[in-house]
């Protein structure tokens, strides 16, 4: 569903783009306020109807009782308190889902004033976090760091402590956008223009990777922020945070839509259903690495171009399979489900079979090490496992209900493939089999 709806919304945009350029006023705000309204009127037609959700222009409003600067869109959870006399609300920033700062156009000398609008929301003072962004931020540093978070937060390394800083600032304020209509007709100029704006920043007050946007985009790029929600590029190097990732080959208008059911789908507004049947997944371009340098803070270093000519539409995505594992994986993490925590074994302690069951978890990622007990942890979120007829043991993360799409493809059912038995904390839904032994 959300391939074929950003599908729909491209055209829109295209269409409705089409027609603001090609009228020729020359009054500065007016030009820019017929753009803020395509904008907001496209939003409104991305958000699932079923959720308490409005597309607004005004002001998000901090517990300290400041105030952004004024926001050309908002995504609202309820109703917000109107400004008198105009079209503009002010609303808590707690209810708001994602801001989107429009622009006509945008080159490297406007890109600093593209991001200044995104950062007012970012100084505004929240709530205490909701045990569910709590619960997000930890997931995320789970998927970027491939180990769980420790319970003692001191056991962190600093640069540990920076990353879990910026994804918890990510996940507890609303999603920040900049959507640009034109500039920047290539990804090389695009990310040219952008690692000029950060070289510029460095070292500076509102310089940090704490301060860029989630996302920034046009009709043809998207930059996305690696914050794990939903965009993850998992970190390898020491001090080394693959901060953002470029991509020309996608429709911008559906990653705009992933970024945003995402946060949906983690507020628990809606369910991983308007996710639909795609398995396509996105093939995207390391850009900026965020290099931690202890007492001095972050620099930045910037990963070399992708190539050009760039790559053919079949080349930039490829189909999402579940991990295949052995028979003795498969049991050791129904265990590991089935308990809070267990010491990782060693040859000494547990037969050979064991210890490898385990080792082959961890080199798979599906669980990792605590680092401050030793104990073991299943490092997806909603871990679903499946015995298959066919002799094989798969596992996928099914947060947004893709390994259920998996399964369901037409091919298992052509083949005459069944589950025998399904590994899962969550309820199931599995489409013309008889069913499963649930575990």
């Amino acid at each position: 569903m959300i391939k074929t709806v950003g599908e729909l919304l491209r055209a829109f945009l295209r269409i409705e783009q089409a027609k603001l350029d090609g009228m020729e006023l020359k009054h500065g705000l007016t030009i820019g306020a017929m753009y803020e309204g395509l904008t907001r009127s496209a939003l409104n037609q991305a958000i699932p109807s079923a959720a308490d959700l409005k597309v607004v222009t005004g002001f998000a409003w901090g517990t300290d009782g400041a105030l952004s600067d004024q926001l050309d869109a908002m995504l609202i959870v309820g109703d917000a308190e109107p400004v008198a006399y105009t079209s503009q609300v002010i609303c808590p920033v707690e209810r708001v889902v994602a801001v989107v700062e429009v622009k006509k156009s945008l080159y490297t000398s406007q890109v600093e004033e593209g991001f200044q609008n995104l950062h007012s929301v970012d100084r505004l003072e929240t709530a205490p976090m909701t045990d569910r962004q709590e619960e997000s931020s930890r997931q995320a540093y789970t998927q970027l760091f491939r180990i769980p978070v420790p319970q003692d937060l001191e056991k962190l390394s600093e640069f540990q402590k920076h990353v879990f800083h910026i994804v918890i600032n990510a996940l507890s304020r609303p999603v920040r956008i900049l959507l640009v209509y034109h500039g920047f007709r290539t990804e090389r100029t695009f990310r040219n223009g952008i690692a000029n704006y950060l070289e510029s920043t460095a070292g500076k007050p509102g310089g940090g990777p704490r301060w860029l946007p989630d996302l920034t985009l046009n009709s043809k790029i998207a930059m996305m922020k690696n914050t794990a929600s939903p965009w993850t590029c998992p970190i390898e190097e020491h001090d080394v945070y693959p901060l953002l990732m470029t991509t020309s080959q996608h429709n911008t208008a559906g990653i705009l839509l992933e970024t945003l059911w995402a946060r949906l789908l983690s507020m628990r507004l809606i369910d991983h259903h308007v996710f639909g049947t795609d398995l396509e997944m996105e093939v995207v371009h390391r850009f900026i690495d965020a290099q931690f340098l202890p007492g001095q803070g972050w620099g930045y270093r910037v990963a070399p171009d992708p190539p050009d000519p760039p790559l053919t539409t079949g080349d930039s995505v490829w189909a999402w399979v579940p991990e295949e594992i052995t028979q003795g994986a498969f049991s050791a993490l129904f265990t590991l489900m089935r308990s809070d925590a267990l010491k990782r074994p060693t040859v000494s302690e547990e037969p050979q079979a064991v210890t490898d069951a385990v080792d082959e978890l961890l080199r798979k990622h599906i669980v990792g090490v605590d680092p401050t007990d030793d104990t073991l942890h299943v490092l997806y979120t909603n871990p679903l496992g499946m015995s298959l007829s066919d002799g094989r043991f798969v596992v996928g993360e099914n947060t947004t209900g893709r390994m259920q799409r998996w399964f369901n493809q037409q091919e298992f059912r052509e083949k005459g493939v069944r589950v025998l038995i399904l590994l899962t904390d969550q309820p199931v839904r599995l489409s013309g089999v008889h069913p499963p032994q649930v575990l």
